[in-house]
């Protein structure tokens, strides 16, 4: 431990500090956000400071990504905690018939954060990590995914609350989501949407002003990523597409359920 750089340690502390206090937040939107949010900082510190210029990628990278990622989540609750008029998790459950797009973009948003695969959210945490076991830091990396874990558990019981708990009708209940229309105001966090999806389509060009801004030579980064075949697919747009056959019925959904596992 007393090899690795103080600044490194800072933000190894802030990372992990910060996810456990969001996860002690959780029961109130605006502070579980503000905490998890501080905690990202952390990996910043960390990829600046070891790793030599891969370190420094996945730090740049990460900032780059959450800076788009977060905008998006931070949009949608806003948008969420106004519908309700309070920040409480207890007052939001059933969001997701009040403010059916903000809640929407909302999950989305948070699973983009997560790195939910194909979400690219924790490629740059991934980076970092590389970075601190080549440079010896194991406590770093053991450090990091331990928070990365917290962060999920935290995640996962925000989005299940907001996203999928009714009022009245428990979780995934029948009832079909109301259909919603968006407004002007909405635009913003349609921006965001669609630069979220971009960002996880085809990461390569922040990867690569990445490593411009950390000084690294194109190709100096290892190759992280792997050809998935289309065929992975499947599942995530036969989702989708059960998600949108629930609103019409909730029969339709699952017969498309049967057909897809078949």
């Amino acid at each position: 431990m007393s090899d690795i750089p103080l600044l490194a340690g800072i933000g190894a502390a802030l990372l992990l500090g910060c996810e456990i206090l969001a996860l002690a937040a959780v029961s109130d939107l605006r502070r579980m956000l503000f905490w998890s949010t501080l905690a990202e900082l952390g990996w910043v510190l960390v990829g600046l400071v070891v790793g030599d210029g891969i370190g420094a990628t996945g730090a740049w990278m990460h900032l780059g990504l959450q800076l788009v990622m977060r905008t998006l989540v931070v949009l949608a609750a806003v948008e969420i905690v106004r519908a309700n008029r309070s920040t409480r998790i207890a007052d939001l459950v059933g969001s997701v018939d009040r403010t059916p797009f903000a809640s929407l973009m909302f999950g989305f948003g948070l699973f983009s954060v997560m790195g939910l695969s194909p979400f690219k959210g924790s490629f740059s945490k991934f980076v970092v990590l590389y970075a601190a076991i080549e440079a010896g830091f194991w406590p770093i990396a053991v450090i990091g995914t331990v928070a990365s874990i917290v962060a999920a558990v935290y995640s996962i019981l925000t989005i299940q609350r907001i996203c999928f708990e009714r009022r009245s009708h428990g979780i995934l209940a029948d009832r079909p989501i109301p259909f919603f229309a968006l407004r002007p105001a909405q635009a913003p966090m349609v921006v965001a949407a669609l630069a979220t999806v971009a960002l996880s389509l085809d990461p390569a060009p922040v990867l690569a002003l990445a490593a411009r801004l950390a000084g690294l030579a194109p190709g100096a980064v290892p190759d992280f990523e792997t050809a998935w075949p289309l065929a992975v697919l499947v599942p995530y747009l036969g989702g989708f597409a059960l998600f949108v056959a629930g609103r019409f019925s909730p029969m339709l959904r699952a017969i498309g359920a049967v057909s897809l596992a078949l």
